[in-house]
């Protein structure tokens, strides 16, 4: 669980998009046994709206302290304190643009592997300054031992971060028409562009098979916390990759110079 004042104003309870849909819609009436599994419904109801539908919502995302009836010391102990640690909530606030970070996420922890994955960590820069920084390295076996399955990588993860797929948050309700300008434009393209101009966030995950080729698996996500397009990276290459993607790279055209072609879904 987090702990009260540890966290930066964008993440504080009640600062991201999220927390105030959540705290809207949850029954408060039901037991807490059934906490988990409201919470994993609210994340799938969340992610089904467009961007333009979370605007409720978006609108009040970032203020420290929104004047919301249900932000609640009480609710917030009870809603979302527990199913998000520290560190996932800071990621909720930085994954929004400018930052475009990538979020590095183990999901194998067999101790026969250690030295194999200690090594491809080393090789990628990540948890270091000058690619991505600890904050966003996702490593603990009790959170995140997903295994090697990609669709139930990406719904677990998201269960947890739903965020990683809601960064566009717009203040004025018509902004979200500039985002879809590229969506309407590409029927012709190729499923890579298509692809390309529907990622909200790519995140580096690492598996089984990942650490024996000791290679970097990418999902790039959608909206609506599905999986559009996934390849790979050699771990040498990630820190440039890093690099390039905060200055406004996108999949399609990381796919000429850093990863390899990869497929859909």
């Amino acid at each position: 669980m987090t702990a009260p004042g540890s966290l930066p104003p964008d993440a504080e309870y009640g600062a991201i998009p999220f927390d105030l849909f959540a705290l809207d819609h949850w029954d408060y009436s039901l037991p807490p046994e059934e906490d988990e599994q409201q919470w994993n419904n609210l994340v799938q109801k969340y992610l089904s709206l467009s961007e333009r539908e979370r605007f409720p919502w978006h609108q009040w995302g970032g203020q420290v302290h929104p004047q919301i009836p249900t932000l609640t010391p009480e609710n917030v102990a009870r809603v979302l304190r527990p199913h998000q640690t520290a560190q996932e909530r800071i990621i909720s606030a930085y994954a929004a643009p400018p930052c475009y970070n990538f979020v590095w996420l183990r999901t194998c922890y067999d101790p026969a592997l250690q030295r194999q994955y200690d090594e491809l960590l080393r090789a990628s820069g990540a948890g270091g300054d000058l690619a991505m920084g600890p904050e966003w390295v996702l490593d603990n076996a009790a959170r995140y031992d997903f295994g090697s399955e990609r669709s139930e990588i990406v719904a677990r993860l998201v269960r947890r971060i739903p965020s990683l797929c809601d960064p566009y948050r717009a203040s004025v309700e018509e902004d979200y028409d500039v985002y879809r300008v590229e969506d309407q434009e590409s029927g012709h393209e190729s499923e890579l562009v298509r692809a390309s101009n529907r990622v909200r966030l790519g995140v580096c995950v690492v598996d089984e098979e990942a650490i024996r080729k000791q290679m970097v698996k990418i999902f790039w996500l959608g909206e609506h916390g599905q999986c559009l397009w996934h390849n790979e990276v050699a771990p040498d290459m990630v820190e440039a990759m890093s690099g390039v993607f905060k200055g406004g790279f996108s999949l399609e055209e990381g796919v000429e110079g850093f990863f390899t072609v990869g497929e859909r879904g």
